[in-house]
């Protein structure tokens, strides 16, 4: 098979490399520049009146969090998302996923569950 170079052909080659360069740059900058999607910026946990509570904002609106690997909760268009559950884990500390983060959260407050008056304090 042979190619033959033609005037039609010299027009046509700098506009598809043009065309090439563009779409190559393009994805180089969205792979290179993308952000990590769910990122985690702040959270805080705490245990009031038997609900602990673990409020947050990710890096992104409407971005999926776990708590535990067992509750999920979308942010909303501001990033922020709360959960609100019953339990209350004996470590005294959360983790927060994402797509890519962990981030794990002490819980304030978390000592005083345990020194209930109904479960007997031993001294």
């Amino acid at each position: 098979m042979s190619f033959t170079v033609s005037a039609a052909n010299l027009r046509i080659a700098p506009r598809l490399l043009a065309v090439a360069a563009l779409a190559v740059s393009l994805a180089a900058n969205a792979a290179v520049s993308s952000p990590a999607y769910a990122e985690i910026v702040s959270a805080k946990a705490r245990y009031d009146r038997g609900i602990l509570i673990v409020r947050g904002r990710t890096a992104a609106p409407l971005q999926y969090v776990s708590l535990n690997r067992f509750f999920v909760k979308r942010s909303n268009r501001r990033g922020r998302f709360v959960f609100r559950q019953t339990r209350l884990p004996a470590s005294c500390t959360v983790t927060l996923r994402s797509d890519s983060q962990q981030l794990r959260v002490p819980v304030r407050n978390c000592g005083l569950a345990f020194l209930s008056p109904k479960k007997g304090n031993r001294q």
